[in-house]
């Protein structure tokens, strides 16, 4: 399984309510329907302790292969293109991570 990170920082000219529901209600089903995509989860900042990101995404993938498939994708490049419409693109942060439970949920 291949696991990306992704902080998120809405765009300043939008309304915070505006860009989550954006995140929530369009961009969201454009990572859903990329093919080898496992999970995908967004972590909405309620209380800023250190950072200024407005969010998390978090998105699993089935293997490596299919992550490689995957960014390849037309699906990917429409997940791309709609960034912008809600995200300040020069804050964005990503990185392939290898995630290491220490405590169960």
């Amino acid at each position: 399984m291949v696991k990306c990170i992704f902080t998120v920082t809405f765009r300043t000219d939008l309304g915070e309510g505006m860009a989550l529901r954006h995140w929530r209600e369009v961009h969201a089903p454009l990572i859903t329907d990329v093919i080898g995509v496992t999970g995908f989860t967004q972590n909405v900042v309620t209380e800023h302790l250190v950072g200024g990101w407005d969010g998390v995404a978090e998105i699993w993938f089935e293997s490596l292969p299919a992550y490689e498939r995957a960014l390849k994708s037309a699906q990917w490049g429409a997940v791309l293109a709609d960034g912008p419409n809600f995200m300040d693109m020069s804050a964005l942060s990503a990185a392939v991570v290898d995630e290491v439970v220490i405590v169960g949920r």
